[in-house]
């Protein structure tokens, strides 16, 4: 599986509702910035933990 925002290999694969989306680990921590931004950090530790 390739990252959704460039070429190379998905590093990471989420799926919801049948779709499956990969990232790299730079896309992935560019993600995981701007929610942390957004977002409380209990509610993303939350979300991983289910």
């Amino acid at each position: 599986m390739r990252c959704l925002y460039c070429d190379r290999t998905a590093d990471y694969e989420a799926m919801t509702d049948g779709v499956t989306v990969g990232l790299c680990s730079q896309h992935l921590k560019t993600e995981m910035d701007q929610l942390a931004e957004r977002e409380p950090i209990a509610t993303i530790r939350n979300a991983l933990d289910a």
